[in-house]
């Protein structure tokens, strides 16, 4: 919690979550300081936590929401699926179809005050990405899911200027300042 607080973030995406409970505590512990109900975030209001059920079956885990900014509407989440390989791919051969969703997201809307704009929403898609960035099935499968999070952030930008994505992507990042210590390059076009 003390390295979230000092974030100093409004909004933050926790993946890899096993219970509510746990995203409770989370919350709680940003709230407080030194064991006592803290004042840092005057005149801001205290963390809430948030969290939809997903649908992974295997790890059992979730995406949260911890956020001092006011939600507009409950959490969602979409079944939607698209199917793979996708035609653009470098995953490599895949040598049947399927189609995934994304098993662990939501889509929040929360109320953002700016200077001279009060009121706006921010749009927040929090996800965690199929697993494995080396692996050609889960690189065609983490490029669905990429598709259908495209597909949820093209609406949310109908609806507001004010749209992220925040969340465990599961590839390499591509960009020079970013590389990891074998200069792995992302497979998918996930990023």
């Amino acid at each position: 919690a003390a390295q979230m607080r000092a974030l100093g973030a409004d909004v933050i995406n926790v993946a890899e979550v096993e219970s509510g409970q746990m995203l409770s505590r989370c919350a709680a512990a940003l709230n407080q300081q030194n064991g006592m109900p803290s004042t840092w975030h005057a005149p801001h209001p205290a963390f809430e936590y948030f969290m939809l059920p997903g649908t992974d079956t295997f790890t059992r885990q979730q995406v949260g929401l911890l956020t001092r900014l006011s939600p507009l509407s409950p959490l969602e989440r979409t079944s939607a699926r698209e199917s793979y390989p996708l035609k653009s791919s470098g995953c490599g051969a895949l040598s049947t179809n399927h189609s995934s969703g994304i098993s662990k997201h939501y889509m929040a809307r929360l109320r953002l005050d700016l200077p001279g704009k009060s009121g706006a929403t921010l749009a927040v898609l929090g996800l965690h990405l199929k697993a494995f960035p080396t692996s050609p099935k889960a690189c065609h499968q983490r490029e669905a899911q990429a598709a259908v999070a495209a597909s949820l952030l093209a609406q949310a930008l109908d609806e507001t200027d004010y749209v992220v994505a925040l969340g465990d992507i599961n590839d390499f990042d591509g960009d020079e300042c970013c590389l990891d210590a074998k200069r792995s390059r992302p497979r998918s076009w996930g990023l």
